[in-house]
C-alpha cells in the first residue's frame, strides 16, 4: 500500500511560502486600482473608485470610505480604466495643441467599451471642450462646436461635466453673435443651485448686457460678482472676471486711467496659472494704453501676450491683429509682417484675420 501522503497531490513549499507575497502583491495591484480626481485650483487630489455621478457631484468609495466630491470642484479625472493616452491628450488639450488633441479624443473614444458610461461621457465632453475652445478663435468650426455641445446637453443632463458643457455652449453662441441662444444658455446656469455656476452665468449675462451698450446693468451685475466672498479657487477666478468687466465698462466710458489701474490690480493679484484671465488683462491693458495714445506701452502689453500666452487661441489671435498696427506704428514694418503671416497661418478663419 502506498503511504498516505503519496496520495496527495504534490505542493511545493517555495509555493506555499511565496503565497501570501502574491497575495500582498495583488492586494496592492487591487488597492492601486482607483480613479484619481483632481481639484480646481489645488495640489491636491481624491482617489477611489468613482461608483456614481450626478449633475452636482462624485461618489468614490475606497476600501470602506465613501467619498463626494462637488462637481464644480473638478479639473479633471484620472480614469484607472481609460486608455493611458487620455491623460496626456488632456496636457496636450491644456497646452493649447487643439487639433492634435481633438483628433486623440475621438481615437481614445471609438477605443473606449460603451458599457463604460462614465468614461464615454468624460471623453465626449472633453471632445465638445475642445471643439469650442477651436470655435472661439475660427469662426468656421463654431456650428460644428454648437452641435456637439448641444448633444452633450441633451444627453448627459445628470452627468458632472454638464454645467461647465453650458457654460461652454453659451460661450460659443456668444462668439457666433447668437446672443438670445447664449442668453437662453446663461439663464438657465443661473439656475444651478451652486454659487459658482450662478457667478459664471452672472457674468456672461452682463458682458452681453455690455454688448447691446447696456454699461449700467452690466456694472451693477460685475460689482455684484465682485463683491462676493472668494472663498475657492473658482469664487476667486470669477471674482477676477468679474473685475474684468467693470474694466470693461470703464474703457467703454472712456474712463482709461481708471480702467488701467483695475487690470494692472487684476495682473498683480492673480495667479500665473489663471492664463485666460491674465491674457485678457493683457489685452484690454493694449487697447486702454492705444486710446490713450502710449503706442510703445500698448505694443508691450499685446506682446505679452504674443510671447506668454500663445497656447490661448482667441487672445492670441487678437494680440496678433493689434501687433500688425503697432509695429508699424513704431517703425517695424517687418515684426509687422510676421504678425500677419502667423495670423494669417495659425487663425484665418478668425474674427481677427476676417478685419485685415
Amino acid at each position: 500500500m502506498l503511504p498516505i501522503n503519496a496520495c496527495l497531490p504534490r505542493i511545493s513549499w517555495l509555493g506555499i511560502y511565496a503565497l501570501p507575497v502574491l497575495i500582498t502583491l495583488l492586494g496592492s495591484h487591487i488597492a492601486l486600482a482607483l480613479d484619481e480626481v483632481f481639484l480646481v485650483g489645488e495640489d491636491k487630489s481624491v482617489r477611489g473608485r468613482i461608483t456614481d455621478v450626478s449633475a452636482t457631484e462624485l461618489t468614490l468609495e475606497a476600501g470602506a470610505i465613501t467619498k463626494t466630491v462637488p462637481a464644480h470642484t473638478v479639473h479633471a479625472v484620472k480614469w484607472d480604466d481609460a486608455p493611458a493616452k487620455l491623460n496626456l491628450t488632456r496636457a496636450r488639450e491644456e497646452n493649447g495643441d487643439l487639433a492634435d488633441a481633438l483628433t486623440d479624443y475621438q481615437e481614445i473614444l471609438s477605443a473606449i467599451p460603451r458599457s463604460n458610461k462614465f468614461i464615454t461621457a468624460d471623453v465626449e465632453f472633453l471632445i465638445a471642450r475642445t471643439m469650442a475652445k477651436q470655435a472661439l478663435a475660427d469662426s468656421s468650426k463654431q456650428k460644428a462646436a454648437m452641435d456637439a455641445l448641444e448633444k452633450y446637453r441633451a444627453e448627459h443632463t445628470n452627468f458632472f461635466r454638464h454645467n461647465e458643457g453650458l457654460f461652454w455652449l453659451g460661450r460659443v453662441y456668444d462668439a457666433a453673435n447668437e446672443d438670445l441662444k447664449s442668453q437662453s444658455v446663461f439663464d438657465e446656469l443661473s439656475r444651478s443651485p451652486v454659487p459658482e455656476y450662478q457667478s459664471s452665468a452672472k457674468i456672461a449675462l452682463a458682458r452681453l448686457a455690455l454688448k447691446e451698450g447696456k454699461l449700467a446693468e452690466a456694472n451693477r451685475a460685475f460689482a455684484e460678482v465682485a463683491k462676493l466672498p472668494a472663498d475657492t479657487p473658482a469664487l476667486k477666478e470669477r471674482q477676477f472676471e468679474a473685475l474684468l468687466g467693470q474694466a470693461a465698462v470703464l474703457q467703454a466710458e472712456k474712463k482709461h486711467e481708471q480702467a488701467l489701474k483695475v487690470l494692472q490690480d487684476i495682473v498683480n493679484r492673480s495667479q500665473p496659472s489663471d492664463k485666460v484671465i491674465q491674457a485678457e488683462a493683457f489685452l484690454r491693458q493694449g487697447d486702454n494704453l492705444q486710446a490713450l495714445g502710449r503706442t510703445k506701452e500698448a505694443l508691450l502689453a499685446y506682446l505679452h501676450v504674443d510671447v506668454i500666452f500663445s497656447m490661448e487661441a482667441g487672445p492670441h489671435a487678437e494680440s496678433l491683429y493689434q501687433l500688425i498696427k503697432l509695429w508699424n506704428a513704431v517703425g517695424k514694418p517687418e515684426r509687422s509682417a510676421d504678425a500677419r503671416a502667423r495670423l494669417m497661418d495659425q487663425y484665418p478663419n478668425s474674427q481677427w484675420a476676417g478685419m485685415l
